[in-house]
């Protein structure tokens, strides 16, 4: 049986949107590392790939003890970001397949959001 659920696509702008939006929750799957050197998308929180699939089944209360977040319900919507897509499409069927209903990658992810962000910052 094949679920009618779907990856979706979140632009540059539905990725604003969702900062200003506290029940929407925006997902950063790079390594620590790698933001330590490059930095996040504000508001969004860190979850490895990794660990993605048991960060996600945690209980409501032990995700928000831990990402100081209110953890999304099977039907809120979740943006997932690497710095190209390729990551953040794995971490978002991952989702899929325990549950999550509304999930999205920001498919061209972190390296536009730098390219955007400074030229709207700076330009």
């Amino acid at each position: 049986m094949s679920s009618h659920f779907k990856v979706g696509f979140a632009t540059y702008e539905e990725v604003i949107e969702a900062l200003r939006d506290l029940d929407k929750l925006i997902i950063d799957v790079r390594e620590p590392a790698d933001i330590q050197v490059s930095g996040q998308i504000p508001k969004s929180i860190n979850i490895p790939l990794s660990k993605i699939y048991s960060e996600l089944r945690l209980s409501a209360p032990a995700f928000s003890a831990k990402y100081e977040r209110t953890k999304p319900g099977p039907y809120d919507e979740v943006i997932f970001y690497c710095k190209f897509g390729e990551l953040a499409q794995v971490a978002a069927e991952t989702a899929l397949s325990i549950g999550f209903r509304n999930v999205k990658i920001y498919k061209n992810g972190f390296s536009e959001w730098t390219y955007k962000w400074v030229s709207i910052s700076y330009g």
